[in-house]
């Protein structure tokens, strides 16, 4: 009887032993997100080693409008454009044989869309060439990836089309564009969070990742808005001296921006089986809608958005080395995000930068950008410089402000990214270093 009940005893324990690997199996933590490749299209530069070299220097995106002639005595006439000819470029359209059949139809702002997202596949090593068509293809299966691209409101025909349906439609278009071009047929979806957008879809992109509904994920925002409509109707808030200046005591508003920036992503695993190079990690990010005003930014929950978005990293305030600040150059705005800052990190003097002062807002997109910003400071250990911050803002003395020629950093690991929209939109995400 002893040796029957020692014998079922171990059997007992054996069961439950696999019970319980199996368990953990089935509740192990998932593959992280992560990034293998990035394109971007902005006043700057039309490429992101372009982007790149160009945040290094001195260099502002920011000169008199194009896109439009406004009145002599029209009170805005500064933008931040994509510098080139409408989009009739062939260099927008070489590898996109569908685009040029259908140029007459599709709204600027895809066409730059198309033309970030050929260069972060490209970039990830995701396209090979077919020569018989004279063209490239996705070397993965197609219906493994997906696109998760927004905007605001799109561009030029969109606002243009006063009754048609079909062409109110383009603020809509860029995934489908995108996937159209590069011959995907995954998940899409464009999510629209105003100047949240391009952050907002990338969490979009890293949740349907985690959920395993695609392998690959391209994640960004588009948007192309400048004209005399779109002025007059940010009059508010734009800068009548065409000079951003984020952070700045004399700030004035914003000047209008446009283009594209677009992430390749993929789950760590799937990277490693596929040989990709990874090139920084999503650690973790945190969205939400809140407030009681469509267009003021509340100081408290730009402090938790921030902080949610650490503590989903699993790591502390003291570990982030730098913050890429929403910043368009607001008054009240600018003073808000500054405000929670201070909140979520002290006396921590932690780098702080605002693009603004180089890329105009190009409203939806200017999180991704902040991104492939952030992306690329990580992997050169260098930050850009603050442009026109002259005299910093009353009470902001013990924040730390980047320098005019930027600085060198000295193995940082984690850079936090800020986004906020009007209509309550917040969100914020932790890049981390690779190796």
């Amino acid at each position: 009887m002893w040796s029957f009940n020692r014998s079922g005893a171990l059997l007992f324990g054996v069961f439950h032993l696999c019970a319980f690997s199996l368990c953990l199996k089935g509740f192990a933590a998932p593959s992280s997100i992560v990034v293998v490749g990035a394109g971007v299209v902005s006043p700057i530069g039309q490429n992101t080693t372009q982007f790149w070299a160009n945040l290094r220097t001195r260099t502002s995106g920011i000169a008199p409008v194009r896109l439009f002639k406004p009145a002599q005595d029209y009170p805005f006439q500064y933008s931040a454009e994509v510098p080139l000819a409408n989009g009739h470029l062939e260099a927008y359209l070489g590898t996109c044989p569908h685009v040029v059949m259908r140029l007459a139809s599709i709204d600027r702002q895809s066409l730059l869309a198309v033309k970030a997202s050929e260069e972060a596949v490209l970039s990830a090593g995701l396209l090979q060439e077919d020569p018989e068509k004279k063209t490239w293809r996705l070397n993965l299966p197609a219906d493994r990836v997906g696109v998760a691209i927004g905007s605001t409101l799109g561009g030029p025909l969109t606002e243009r089309a006063a009754g048609s349906r079909l062409l109110m439609g383009q603020m809509f278009r860029a995934p489908s564009e995108v996937a159209f071009a590069l011959g995907a047929d995954g998940f899409a979806t464009c999510p629209v969070a105003a100047c949240a957008s391009g952050l907002h879809a990338t969490i979009v992109a890293a949740q349907t990742l985690r959920a395993s509904d695609a392998d690959v994920m391209l994640a960004g925002a588009t948007d192309s808005q400048i004209s005399e409509a779109s002025f007059t109707s940010r009059s508010a808030v734009l800068s009548r001296t065409g000079t951003v200046r984020p952070f700045d005591k004399d700030a004035d508003g914003i000047v209008l921006g446009e283009g594209a920036a677009v992430v390749a992503l993929t789950r760590r695993d799937y990277a490693e089986q596929s040989g990709l190079k990874v090139r920084a990690t999503i650690a973790g990010y945190a969205a939400r809608i809140g407030g009681n005003d469509l267009t003021r930014l509340y100081a408290e929950l730009v402090a938790r958005t921030m902080r949610d978005a650490i503590e989903k990293a699993e790591i502390g305030p003291a570990d982030i080395g730098a913050v890429f600040a929403h910043a368009p150059g607001t008054p009240v705005g600018d003073e808000a995000e500054l405000k929670a800052i201070q909140h979520v990190f002290g006396l921590q003097r932690v780098p702080i930068v605002s693009l603004s002062s180089r890329l105009g807002h190009p409203l939806g997109p200017a999180g991704s950008m902040r991104l492939v910003a952030a992306l690329n400071a990580l992997e050169t250990q260098f930050l850009p410089g603050n442009l026109n911050l002259n005299s910093p803002r009353p009470g902001s003395e013990v924040l730390h402000f980047v320098g005019k020629d930027g600085m060198e950093l000295k193995e940082v690991r984690y850079i936090l990214i800020n986004s906020y929209g009007f209509g309550g939109h917040y969100s914020s995400m932790v890049l981390e270093r690779e190796g």
